[in-house]
């Protein structure tokens, strides 16, 4: 009789049942390049004490052009290393060709941030994203870190193919729930936009209609779960990009700013905040009996910008539309998305995508200039360290050593191959 020879189980799936639990990957690229984890990963679940969701992540990626890149259909998000407050975690990832050759994909440093980087090549000339970097950096109060993070980021070609449609997402949420908000629009919405475009065409009615259903699906979605969004929510602000053509969808006070180079750098807003001081928000918020006030002190002195309150006794809320916060959708706050159309030219060189960590202490002029003089320096890589850092030290100097949770995006453009057609 033959014995059977055991054979040790391979592990090429990831297996974590929650978000508060460790996971020991057998290969770091099953973390790393995993997408589409919501089957597997409780994501109501709050992240613990010890967990730094998106802490210092930073990456910069290129088009990929190696089938052995687009094998892996997953992506996770970084609560799932659970990461202790004081280690920090670096990994460079080498080109597809080299990690051909000798198997190593990563190799993991001690260091403040995270980077992701792989090589730059573009096979379309008609490509109009050439590459793009993120990195997102937990606030703190009083010098020291919080709980959690609960901005999140999308920077991703959809359908898993290079040169064709890139989406690029920053959520910020608030309230007791707002990273779980966040997070499940983080998990969510890539599948909701590529199921949307499926079978549509390439035009600007037909990429803007897709975004459209997309959020309103999702914005339904959010309000049917079990998440407590009572008091709870994010902002979005998504930029879905094919060849030359740009669509921004917005909700709440995230912004998208578009940097061109014309002699100078100019800066375009591709978004409004969506703040309760525009005239048309104010009058929508007061037609449905919302209260427009700051926040007083105990003297009665009014502190910060002004909220929209359903009484006193509520929490205020600083932006007048949002996803999640169902109370306050009871008295004006909308959910309904503002899209503005693009498309790109020769002079316009990068998109900066990011939450009002940056915004509301650096100007789209300021937040454009910056990266571009990095740009001048020829270091595109480190063009969300200088908008980053200069946030932070502005926020610690007028905030009393406290900083927002701080997420930026930018991309960078590559149009003088393309045709510029309207479509």
């Amino acid at each position: 009789m033959l014995n059977k020879q055991r054979t040790r189980p391979r592990m090429n799936t990831l297996q974590t049942p929650s978000l508060s639990s460790r996971t020991i990957f057998k290969d770091p690229i099953d973390f790393l390049i995993s997408n589409d984890m919501s089957s597997e990963l409780n994501i109501f679940n709050k992240p613990p004490k010890t967990c730094l969701p998106d802490v210092f992540s930073s990456r910069s990626t290129a088009i990929e052009t190696s089938r052995r890149r687009t094998q892996f259909k997953r992506r996770t998000c970084i609560p799932c290393m659970n990461f202790p407050i004081e280690e920090n975690l670096a990994l460079t990832l080498k080109s597809p060709e080299a990690a051909a050759d000798d198997g190593q994909i990563l190799r993991l440093k001690s260091q403040s941030v995270l980077n992701f980087k792989h090589p730059l090549s573009v096979r379309n000339k008609k490509a109009s994203v050439i590459s793009y970097n993120y990195k997102s950096k937990i606030g703190e109060s009083n010098g020291i870190y919080k709980k959690c993070n609960q901005d999140t980021y999308i920077a991703k070609p959809l359908f898993h193919q290079v040169n064709e449609f890139y989406l690029f997402t920053v959520c910020d949420g608030h309230g007791p729930s707002g990273h779980e908000v966040s997070h499940y629009i983080r998990e969510m919405f890539p599948r909701l936009v590529e199921a949307k475009l499926k079978h549509r065409s390439s035009t600007l009615n037909d990429l803007e209609d897709a975004l459209n259903k997309s959020i309103k699906k999702l914005t339904d979605q959010i309000d049917e779960s079990k998440m407590p969004t009572e008091s709870s929510g994010s902002t979005m602000n998504c930029v879905l990009i094919n060849g030359n053509k740009l669509i921004c969808a917005n909700i709440g006070d995230s912004r998208a700013v578009l940097g061109s180079l014309c002699n100078s750098w100019k800066s375009k807003d591709l978004s409004r905040d969506h703040k309760p001081t525009e005239e048309d928000e104010k009058n929508r918020i007061i037609q449905s009996n919302g209260i427009l006030d700051q926040v007083h002190s105990p003297i009665g002195k009014g502190i910060g910008p002004l909220r929209v309150w359903q009484s006193v006794n509520n929490h205020g809320l600083a932006m007048s539309r949002s996803i999640g916060d169902t109370i306050a959708h009871g008295f004006g706050v909308s959910s309904e998305p503002e899209f503005t159309r693009h498309h790109l030219t020769e002079n316009d060189k990068f998109l900066i995508v990011a939450s009002d960590g940056i915004w509301d202490v650096i100007s789209s002029e300021e937040a454009v200039k910056i990266v571009g003089k990095v740009l001048d320096k020829d270091k595109r890589e480190a063009c969300c360290d200088a908008l980053i850092n200069e946030a932070a030290r502005r926020w610690k100097h007028v905030h009393n050593n406290s900083v927002d949770d701080i997420t930026v995006i930018v991309v960078f453009f590559g149009l003088q191959k393309l045709s510029l057609g309207v479509h």
